[in-house]
């Protein structure tokens, strides 16, 4: 799989994982008022996940050695992880985010660490 052909899929899981983060966040934070700062955090997520993504998956490097040699799993090439593997580090990194964010929104407070007008004590 090329590394265009890798760009479609990730794509579409990042779209859909904002979509439910941002759906969620709504849901928590009780109320649609601020819901075009929800928009801009998924969007935000979805961005800080591709660097961090690479990055771990580089770093996880010796793991998917392992698992090539146990499993005969392709998963190193001449020139570092497979494609599977940067997908794979970039949704996990994604879907952290969003739990991060989520929980920030859920005990009451601006992800900004403000105090939402109303909530609880």
């Amino acid at each position: 799989m090329g590394g265009l052909a890798l760009i479609v899929p990730l794509l579409t899981l990042a779209v859909l994982i904002c979509g439910i983060v941002l759906a969620v966040a709504i849901v928590v934070g009780r109320g649609r008022r601020h819901w075009s700062r929800h928009l801009i955090a998924g969007v935000a997520l979805v961005v800080a996940s591709f660097p961090l993504g690479a990055i771990v998956a580089l770093a996880l490097l010796p793991l998917w050695r392992w698992l090539e040699a146990s499993y005969a799993i392709e998963s190193v090439g001449h020139s570092g992880p497979a494609d599977w593997c940067y997908l794979v580090s970039t949704v996990a990194c994604l879907l952290a985010l969003s739990a991060i964010y989520v929980t920030a929104v859920a005990r009451g407070g601006d992800p900004r660490g403000r105090e939402r007008e109303g909530g609880r004590p």
